[in-house]
């Protein structure tokens, strides 16, 4: 079963259907909750432009997380990440106190993850080819260790499902739409389902010129709408679900 998973990972050739997926995949061996960052390359893996995806957190969670200033608040990602090896969230939290490192900030945060179920899971490091790192998480509904064989399933998965979200990037990269920095961040928000006035505070600049920047996206990504414009980009990489 976990062969012919891995392989089904290794044939998807979209990156928002791979998250999908394996996070699904996932569901079979126990976790309640699971999330994916792919992280922008040289970036935390709280930063404000991570791309995030989850499956089965409850809707309150997600809302708090997507936040960037609330998610600004969690030291687990980049603990774990720098540390290298998945180890349980509850390890992760003792370290980072056993440092002397936790900020109030952090210690609200985890009080947060306690108030909204997550006592339980685990964290998982993710590398890939010219430093791009990710982060996976998965929330059980009681403890498990990282020798547990449902905690190496998913890790299994996880590390596959990065591997190739990672092949997908190279080969959209060779055939991307060239975007400005601006035109990019545009790209984004269009995505997070801003309109152009909330674009334009959000970025400093007036909903005129964000006007002009939607234009020139539809343009170059041949579509006619913002529904249009994020699926192209989905399919061509230069966002993610």
């Amino acid at each position: 079963m976990m062969q012919d998973t891995i392989a089904a990972i290794a044939r998807l050739d979209d990156i928002a259907l791979v998250c999908d997926y394996v996070l699904r995949a996932c569901r079979k061996f126990g976790p309640r909750a699971a999330s994916y960052h792919l992280t922008p390359r040289f970036a935390r893996q709280t930063a404000p432009n991570i791309q995030l995806c989850s499956e089965g957190a409850p809707e309150a969670w997600k809302l708090l997380y997507r936040d960037p200033a609330f998610r600004s608040m969690d030291p687990i990602p980049d603990y774990i990440v720098e540390t290298g090896r998945t180890m349980t969230l509850r390890s992760a939290i003792a370290g980072i106190r056993d440092s002397g490192e936790a900020t109030e900030e952090n210690e609200r945060y985890f009080a947060a993850m306690a108030e909204h179920g997550f006592d339980h899971g685990v964290g998982i490091p993710l590398y890939g080819p010219h430093n791009r790192k990710g982060f996976a998480a998965f929330a059980f509904d009681e403890a498990v260790g990282v020798k547990d064989d449902r905690v190496s399933a998913v890790e299994a998965l996880a590390k596959a499902a990065h591997h190739r979200i990672c092949e997908l990037l190279e080969t959209s990269e060779q055939h991307a739409v060239g975007l400005s920095k601006r035109e990019q961040e545009v790209l984004e928000q269009i995505a997070a389902g801003c309109s152009n006035i909330e674009i334009a505070a959000r970025l400093g600049i007036s909903p005129e010129t964000v006007g002009t920047y939607v234009k020139r996206l539809f343009d170059k990504l041949d579509t006619r709408d913002r529904i249009g414009a994020t699926v192209k980009g989905l399919k061509l990489g230069l966002i993610y679900a």
